[in-house]
């Protein structure tokens, strides 16, 4: 009885991504790997502080690739995320050293697309997330430190939807969910337990019903089609295997 390969689910981005495995809040990576298992493998590669030109150079100058390749017999990439931005949209004279133009920054976001592609993805199983909105500074003062508005988040929030359509990648919004009244940061920023569902929710609205989980087949026949195996049969199994 031959096993499918195991497919996997990569999130690619920067602290958002990261703490997208962080348990107390609900991370939308775990929540993924949770509705996902057994039929996929998840695997996070956020990284935090990274901007769009820091995960692009990580991204050429990695074997990053490997784990993205499915061209080869035995890997089967089920979709790649990509949620960056959040850093690229600081003030440039508060934050040089993370601010990236958003001219820049929507070049990089396609050369980060045409990467993944090149690996062998399909666009559209690529799903691009949207920087989500930030806090207003004057409620985090550590905002206002590092050159954050919510003004200019959205202006690259804008920039990263259209630059997902433009190549057909699919695009994920949490603002198409978020009713604006409960908070959704833990620190103005990164997500809370509730800005993590509407991460995980905008990306199973991204998913359309070919890659939601209850449509993807498990890997492993079911447990009942296989045939009961006694200890001795198996003893006798790796008894004659040995004196081969």
């Amino acid at each position: 009885m031959q096993n499918l390969p195991v497919p996997r689910i990569i999130c690619l981005g920067d602290s958002l991504s990261q703490y997208g495995w962080n348990i107390a809040e609900g991370g939308f990576v775990g929540l993924l790997a949770e509705c996902y298992s057994p039929k996929a493998d998840v695997i996070c590669r956020g990284l935090s502080g990274f901007t769009s030109e820091t995960l692009l150079h990580y991204m050429s100058n990695s074997n990053l690739l490997d784990s993205l390749d499915c061209r080869g017999q035995n890997t089967f990439i089920l979709y790649v995320t990509v949620c960056i931005g959040a850093n690229d949209a600081s003030s440039s004279t508060q934050n040089p050293i993370q601010s990236v133009h958003i001219s820049k920054y929507r070049k990089n976001l396609v050369d980060i697309l045409t990467f993944i592609h090149a690996a062998g993805i399909p666009y559209d199983r690529i799903i691009v997330l949207a920087p989500p909105p930030i806090a207003d500074p004057t409620q985090y003062p550590c905002l206002y430190e590092k050159g954050k508005s919510p003004h200019l988040t959205e202006e690259y929030a804008q920039a990263c939807l259209e630059i997902a359509k433009e190549v057909g990648a699919r695009p994920a919004d949490i603002r198409l969910l978020w009713d604006k009244v409960e908070p959704i940061w833990t620190d103005g920023l990164h997500m809370n337990r509730n800005g993590n569902k509407l991460l995980f929710q905008a990306i199973m609205n991204a998913c359309g019903t070919d890659l939601r989980p209850e449509n993807i087949p498990f890997p492993w026949a079911h447990w009942s089609q296989y045939k009961a195996v006694t200890m001795e049969q198996r003893a006798d199994t790796n008894h004659t295997k040995r004196l081969k």
